[in-house]
């Protein structure tokens, strides 16, 4: 499906996170105040992408409501404002600088917004690394007024770094834990890839850190073995950020998983931007939504 000239109703919102960050989102309304879901993109994303937009509109039209938000990791490199009183201090983020574990403020605040505004029915949905942040966020706060999770594209980092670095994967692993360790976490080095800084391509390799580890299907998966809400895990076939066949990594999330409605499904024809699928991805997605 083309995009073009598109022009969608919704608020613009900031709001303000408990650690004192300043983020933004837009949300488009689905008419109803029932059921929200929260979009949270991936790397080097942001809240008005063209899917996050064409998802919007296709789901408003199905009476789901969609706030799509940034995260202090949106765009390659942005930055933020810690807001304390009548300090304000600007800090350099984005994706190749974020600290993975700081996304449970955001989308902490995302639901405390939602809430606010009346709605009864809060999911979280992720793309791509989005899917990792909404997984973590719910491993480790449980939060009571999150109903499911929605998984777009839940691929592999760790594995993906080791398929494309080869036998380079080992030593520039090692560089960046080494510069962590010596307090140049955010520092760059051309070594290091994607324009990542040490601490951001660390956390994506290093198995000690959260985000390496919670979709590495050739683990144990034990932090997203322990959420028990609904959780739909969506992929596409043509997905090119996969390490194994989608088939397989949904089979693993399905014999790892605690959930009592876990539903695996695989967009035919679908990248991992499910370009070209937008109808199908919300048409899915809006029937999720009223069956959960």
């Amino acid at each position: 499906m083309k995009a073009k000239d598109m022009m969608i109703e919704g608020k613009l919102l900031s709001f303000l996170t408990s650690d004192g960050v300043r983020l933004n989102g837009f949300l488009f309304s689905g008419g109803s105040k029932r059921a929200c879901i929260i979009n949270v993109h991936g790397m080097t994303g942001n809240f008005y992408g063209i899917r996050q937009m064409l998802l919007a509109q296709m789901l408003g039209k199905r009476g789901v409501s969609f706030f799509s938000i940034n995260t202090r990791g949106h765009d390659a490199v942005s930055n933020y404002r810690i807001e304390d009183g009548r300090k304000s201090t600007r800090v350099r983020a984005g994706t190749n600088f974020e600290r993975f574990e700081d996304c449970v403020f955001d989308i902490k605040a995302a639901i405390g917004v939602a809430e606010r505004m009346g709605f009864r029915k809060i999911m979280l949905c992720g793309h791509s690394t989005g899917c990792q942040k909404i997984a973590y966020y719910q491993y480790k706060s449980k939060d009571r007024r999150v109903s499911s999770l929605i998984l777009l594209g839940p691929a592999d980092d760790y594995s993906i770094a080791k398929r494309d670095l080869g036998r380079n994967f080992g030593r520039v692993a090692a560089l960046s834990r080494k510069m962590v360790s010596r307090g140049r976490g955010d520092e760059l080095d051309r070594r290091i890839p994607s324009g990542f800084s040490a601490q951001r391509f660390d956390s994506t390799v290093n198995q000690r850190r959260i985000e390496s580890r919670i979709f590495n299907y050739d683990g144990k998966l034990r932090e997203f073995a322990s959420i028990r809400i609904p959780i739909l895990a969506i992929f596409g076939s043509k997905e090119e950020f996969a390490a194994k066949s989608v088939g397989t990594y949904l089979k693993i999330l399905g014999r790892r998983t605690r959930s009592a409605n876990y539903r695996p499904q695989i967009i035919r024809g679908a990248d991992h931007s499910f370009k070209g699928h937008e109808l199908e991805l919300a048409q899915r997605i809006a029937e999720w939504a009223k069956q959960v």
